[in-house]
């Protein structure tokens, strides 16, 4: 029995597209990844506002007493969303450090407690690092993921031009 594989055609110019929007948005992780995290906020609160506005229409034209409670709370979660947004970064900013300082710890302790492995020490003081680093400056989960996402979209682009 012969087995044939057929390759699918790529689309270069698609493929070179969205490398290039991959590599913009690494960038903007990079630079801005807390400006970026509000910004999100913003437009989430803006659409679950608009929800708001749209039951709220419901009410009005239908009478329906679900869109009046559904349209004022979503309305009100989409406003204080927008309102609180930077509040908001902030808060997933010092969640992650934290949560990545707890990592980093539980890490230093499984070391200092069976002294197996020195890359759990290595791993450990990177992630309390990084913890303090993200509660003080930037997010920095958001910043590696950046990174990676310039050096594999350049890596992309490179392979889809060589082809």
């Amino acid at each position: 029995m012969k087995v044939t594989v057929i390759k699918p055609k790529e689309d270069k110019k698609m493929n070179i597209i969205s490398d290039l929007i991959m590599l913009i948005l690494g960038i903007i992780l990079t630079l801005n990844a807390n400006k970026l995290v509000t910004t999100i906020f913003i437009i989430l609160g803006i659409f679950i506002s608009g929800y708001g506005i749209i039951k709220l229409v419901n009410y009005f034209k239908n009478n329906n007493q679900d869109s009046l409670v559904i349209g004022t709370i979503a309305t009100a979660i989409g406003l204080l969303t927008v309102l609180l947004a930077s509040i908001l970064s902030n808060a997933i900013q010092i969640i992650s450090g934290i949560w990545l300082i707890i990592i980093g710890l539980n890490k230093l302790t499984t070391y200092l407690t069976f002294k197996i492995n020195s890359l759990n020490l290595i791993t450990a003081i990177l992630l309390i690092l990084l913890g303090i680093y993200t509660i003080f400056f930037e997010n920095a989960i958001l910043m590696i993921i950046g990174i990676v996402l310039i050096i594999t979209a350049i890596s992309d682009i490179f392979y889809s031009l060589k082809k």
